[in-house]
């Protein structure tokens, strides 16, 4: 076989290969043994160590022993001390609400009492005044008393003039007057004679004529002026004068019933006092026959030809 030539450089490579390879081994050998040796010295320093740590941890062991126990009621009076807390969170809430609607309580009881205070004022003053309004409610008292007495006096007396009226005006015996009317219309409280007259120097008639001045006359229908009548109270004079002087023509007529005067009277409602006046002054004049008429307040007065009498009361 032929030998190959022989390369230095390759050589040296693998030259250097196997050295790096065995110092590596070396090396390698080196850490082992390191590893494996165990000196007397580091034996005895980590055996006493580990028996020092050993009893560390048991007493460290001891004491969480111990502790834990405390730990354990430590973290009870926690959760005890939170719900307390808890407690005291909600003490505080209401409190603040008592002492709120305290406050509200006490605004309110201050205003009252002021509303009070003020209540008793006014009733200080209504007592005062009703205290000087004692004297006149009691002469109120005997003033209203005092009517009583009057009103009760007034009815009976209206109730004896009532009486004395029917007496008066009881239905009388009637008959009729050949003689001649002169007419009298009582109206608005008044007395209106329809005629008027001139008199002689003896006081008798001697002419007659409508009175115009006093009564509107229209077609027939007398319509009394209010306010032109006679008062039967304040000029009684001048009605007493027409009556006598109708007397004293019936007297010189004596002889001649168709020519005697007889008072033909119309009474409306609003003037029946009147009526009764006049009623008491022909009485006084006497020798003078009159009947009388009622009419209501609507209804119209008419004169002419033809029209009704009245019958005179005897």
């Amino acid at each position: 076989m032929r030998r190959r030539e022989t390369n230095a450089e390759g050589s040296l490579d693998l030259l250097l290969d196997t050295m790096c390879n065995a110092f590596g081994g070396i090396v390698l050998i080196a850490i082992l043994v390191a590893l494996l040796i165990d000196s007397p010295g580091d034996s005895n320093e980590s055996t006493s160590g580990n028996r020092e740590d050993a009893k560390l941890l048991m007493e460290k062991q001891k004491e969480w022993d111990e502790i834990s126990p405390l730990l354990e009621q430590v973290d009870a009076e926690m959760k005890r001390t939170g719900e307390l807390v808890e407690l005291l969170r909600e003490r505080n809430k209401l409190a603040a609400a008592l002492s709120e609607k305290s406050k509200n309580e006490s605004e309110t009881i201050d205003s009252l009492l002021t509303e009070i205070g003020e209540m008793e004022k006014k009733k200080a003053t209504f007592e005062q005044a009703a205290a000087r309004l004692i004297p006149e409610i009691a002469s109120l008292k005997e003033a209203v008393e005092s009517g009583k007495r009057q009103e009760e006096e007034l009815d009976n007396q209206k109730k004896d003039l009532i009486n004395s009226r029917k007496e008066v005006l009881h239905l009388p015996t009637q008959q009729s007057n050949p003689g001649k009317p002169f007419n009298i219309i009582y109206r608005h409280g008044l007395v209106y004679p329809v005629q008027t007259f001139s008199r002689n120097r003896q006081g008798g008639i001697t002419e007659s004529k409508f009175n115009e001045e006093a009564i509107r006359l229209r077609n027939g229908r007398a319509d009394p002026i209010p306010g032109e009548g006679i008062d039967p109270i304040r000029e009684r004079q001048q009605i007493l004068s027409i009556l006598n002087g109708l007397r004293n023509l019936n007297a010189l007529n004596q002889d001649d019933p168709g020519n005697q005067i007889y008072l033909s009277q119309l009474v409306y409602a609003d003037s029946f006092e009147a009526f009764l006046e006049v009623e008491k002054l022909i009485k006084g004049v006497g020798d003078l026959e009159a009947g009388w008429e009622p009419y209501l307040r609507e209804e119209t007065l008419n004169f002419g030809e033809g029209g009704r009498k009245l019958d005179t009361i005897k």
